[in-house]
């Protein structure tokens, strides 16, 4: 996906910054994988990293690159780049502005979707 949100054709595919998805009220960052060979009708999967990890730090440790080249399929990377301490790049889903439909974090995924 390039930062307008289309599809590009690339030769060696890599974890890939992804902007203008949409509205973005949770402060999120957005990644894609695209495998060079994508299925006629890729499924997408949505992978959300740990507490202290970066979208960078699971795309290259979960395994999702491998499988999406195997069984064509994209990937998404949300991200939560701040926070500190206890809660350093935790997504916030125990706050009703982030975790309840058409609000936050909740609705920035629901945009990269």
């Amino acid at each position: 996906m390039t930062a307008a949100g289309t599809a590009s054709a690339s030769t060696s595919p890599t974890l890939t910054q992804v902007t203008g998805f949409g509205s973005n009220p949770g402060g999120l960052n957005m990644y894609s994988y695209l495998p060079t060979s994508l299925t006629a009708k890729p499924a997408l999967v949505l992978a959300l990293h740990g507490c202290t990890q970066s979208a960078n730090d699971y795309y290259a440790d979960s395994g999702w690159p491998k499988y999406a080249d195997l069984y064509g399929f994209a990937v998404v990377f949300a991200e939560q780049p701040s926070g500190t301490g206890l809660t350093a790049k935790c997504f916030d889903w125990g706050d009703t502005g982030n975790d309840t439909r058409g609000n936050g974090q909740a609705l920035s995924v629901y945009q990269m979707v």
